[in-house]
């Protein structure tokens, strides 16, 4: 069984995925739509896909069985609610709104239309969460204590993208409150324990800069933030320290991924993690611990990585290929050998979407899990906005019992996968 499949928005972030949307098994006919029609035209023509279009409802009335959406932040949730009300499942590039109002919507219409509705949660599938997430569920960490994680991403290094869709009025856009796009950082060890925020409080870095557009009346937020720190309470008794960073004078394009959750502390291990090397500390006994240095889990399968920005060899190999805490057996094989992106991410994203529409799956990052990932965001700008009230935090509930989740092969040891070596023990005792 194969998907017709329309891709919103042609700008600069859509030509990394289109190759793999081409080449998944389950993809028959692809077309493109972008309200510059020449974009769309231009990937039509290099990846010779089925036909371009200028808007959505050119691709709804094709037919499509799904699209994928690639627009400015602010306008995911309103095409992604046409798109299931005609029938059609979502994916969605983070984040998947930019209101409470919008997350709600959202999730009551994948559950009445029975629509898979899916964010392109990167972070997810980061080599060392997928490490921890897996090694979490076993029960030897223990309870979830503490977790920190930011997203450094200074927007001067965004202008062009900006530019591409706004012209020369760019500036005012990039001036989003930065806890609009949170679900980076929160998805982090959101997904390791999979528990939610219930609470949070936040404040924000007032930019007065000249060149920016912050402040009240100059962009569409009236967003005076360019900076903004949260702390927040989980449902498991848990806190979370969370960092949205956008205009500083620093960019972690050399030394690293600009998403990192540094610390993840739990009563009977913790994990402190790096681009460089995963160090880990389990309890030993009543008193002591024993530390392991593991940079097993973020090293990359070479042969794997392919990517077209950077050179294999290069501090940004981590950044596009997939690692030994990867599972790629489970992907198509039509995917070895092709481009990869955000530490290998971006084709579990698009091989579970697929998989996803075809089986009347749930996926990982399904929408339930992106409002929980969205929302603290979206109330800590608020809290912010308040000198840092603590405010609650709505849950958006749980995907219907009766749809079941995608299920994955055996997760053993694949042919050519480093083997990790053995955490647990004695740190990790059974």
């Amino acid at each position: 069984m194969t998907i017709r499949l329309g891709l919103v928005g042609a700008g600069e972030f859509l030509p990394h995925f289109v190759a793999m949307f081409a080449a998944h098994p389950g993809v028959g006919a692809l077309y493109v739509a972008d309200l510059v029609v020449e974009r769309a035209e231009t990937l039509v023509a290099e990846f010779g896909l089925a036909g371009a279009a200028s808007n959505l409802d050119e691709l709804l009335a094709i037919g499509v069985d799904a699209v994928a959406i690639f627009t400015p932040r602010h306008t995911h949730a309103v095409l992604a609610l046409q798109a299931m009300q005609a029938g059609a499942h979502v994916y969605i590039a983070v984040p998947a709104a930019v209101a409470l109002d919008e997350l709600q919507a959202m999730t009551a219409a994948a559950a009445r239309h029975r629509r898979v509705c899916m964010t392109g949660e990167t972070s997810y599938y980061y080599p060392e969460i997928v490490f921890a997430r897996e090694e979490f569920a076993t029960g030897r960490w223990g309870q979830f204590i503490h977790a920190d994680a930011q997203y450094v991403h200074d927007w001067a290094t965004w202008g062009p993208h900006f530019r591409l869709t706004f012209g020369d009025d760019w500036q005012k856009y990039a001036a989003i409150p930065p806890m609009f796009y949170p679900t980076h950082s929160f998805s982090m060890p959101l997904s390791i324990t999979g528990a939610r925020v219930t609470h949070i409080s936040a404040h924000g870095f007032v930019d007065r800069g000249a060149d920016a557009g912050y402040g009240a009346g100059r962009n569409p937020w009236d967003n005076p933030f360019s900076n903004t720190v949260a702390l927040a309470r989980t449902s498991d008794g848990g806190t979370l320290r969370i960092g949205e960073f956008r205009r500083l004078g620093w960019f972690p394009l050399r030394n690293g991924r600009e998403v990192m959750m540094p610390t993840f502390y739990a009563s009977d291990a913790c994990m402190e993690s790096s681009m460089a090397s995963t160090f880990l500390t389990g309890r030993q006994g009543v008193e002591g611990s024993l530390s392991y240095e593991h940079p097993g889990v973020t090293v990359d399968l070479g042969p794997w990585v392919d990517g077209p920005y950077f050179e294999h060899g290069s501090a940004q190999d981590h950044h596009i290929g997939l690692a030994s805490a990867h599972h790629p057996a489970r992907l198509p094989r039509e995917y070895h050998g092709l481009a990869n992106g955000h530490s290998g991410s971006h084709q579990y994203l698009i091989d579970d979407f697929i998989r996803a529409c075809i089986e009347d799956a749930l996926p990982p990052t399904h929408i339930w899990a992106s409002a929980a990932w969205c929302a603290p965001g979206l109330v800590a700008h608020q809290s912010a906005l308040q000198g840092g009230a603590l405010l609650e935090v709505p849950d958006f509930g749980q995907p219907p019992d009766d749809w079941p989740r995608l299920t994955y092969p055996p997760r053993g040891v694949e042919p050519g996968r480093p083997r990790l070596p053995d955490l647990t023990a004695p740190a990790f005792p059974a």
